[in-house]
């Protein structure tokens, strides 16, 4: 079984969606802390289950991202030979590349459409 270790900046992000989902219901912070377990357990077993995409076109080797079930996240981690780090949990509507490169982080443009003239 993979070890797991967890990133500086994931605590911010856990801490913050869980107090979120807090504020609207317990048991939907509880659903959601269950559903970030879920994924750690997945990637215990099966460390390269996650998709490599960010990781490709950042140049980061070993950057995958699991999404996370029935919530709107990302678990960002890096898989190494013996271990992942995990690095962050990010909202889908993010600018994923932005947030891991350490830019700003932006919010992905929604598409308007065009409004309705009757």
């Amino acid at each position: 079984m993979t070890r797991i270790y967890v990133g500086a900046k994931l605590r911010p992000d856990l801490e913050r969606v869980a107090d979120y989902y807090e504020e609207l219901s317990g048991t939907l912070a509880l659903q959601f802390m269950a559903s970030i377990g879920d994924a750690v357990r997945l990637l215990q077993h099966y460390p390269a289950i996650g998709s490599p995409r960010y990781g490709h076109s950042l140049g980061v080797g070993g950057l995958r991202f699991l999404p996370t079930r029935n919530f709107p996240y990302l678990l960002i981690y890096r898989e190494h030979l013996e271990r992942i780090v995990l690095l962050r949990l990010v909202h889908m509507a993010r600018d994923v590349e932005s947030v891991l490169d350490g830019r700003r982080p932006a919010i992905r443009k929604a598409v308007r459409r065009p409004r309705n003239p009757l």
